[in-house]
């Protein structure tokens, strides 16, 4: 193909489109495989507190059967019942310290 002048002068100076196109999708792709990478790694992380999560809801049913079961053992004996009573009151307080220290502060709203 033969080229004019003009093509022959604007063509070392500019960058050709195609190369400045391809070099714009390469940035935007590996930005994108950055943030998957990053989004995997908190879904990662939200999968397993949710699996820890699901190991104390099974550890608080089996409490709660077993506290039933007290009940039921002890309905004739009063002074067991205020016992039973007595540690729920105390487990309870526990659990209610242990999740106010591991809940996160709520934010104010932004203005």
């Amino acid at each position: 193909m033969i080229m004019k002048d003009h093509q022959r002068r604007d063509k070392p100076n500019r960058p050709d489109r195609d190369d400045i196109t391809l070099r714009q999708l390469t940035y935007q792709i590996f930005s994108l495989v950055q943030k998957v990478k990053q989004m995997s790694a908190e879904l990662d992380r939200v999968a397993a507190e949710v699996a820890q999560n699901g190991e104390v809801i099974d550890s608080a049913v089996v409490l709660l059967d077993k506290l039933a079961q007290l009940i039921r053992d002890n309905a004739g004996n009063p002074a067991a019942l205020n016992k039973l009573a007595d540690d729920l009151d105390a487990s309870g307080n526990k659990l209610a310290a242990a999740v106010a220290a591991n809940t996160p502060a709520e934010e104010p709203p932004a203005p």
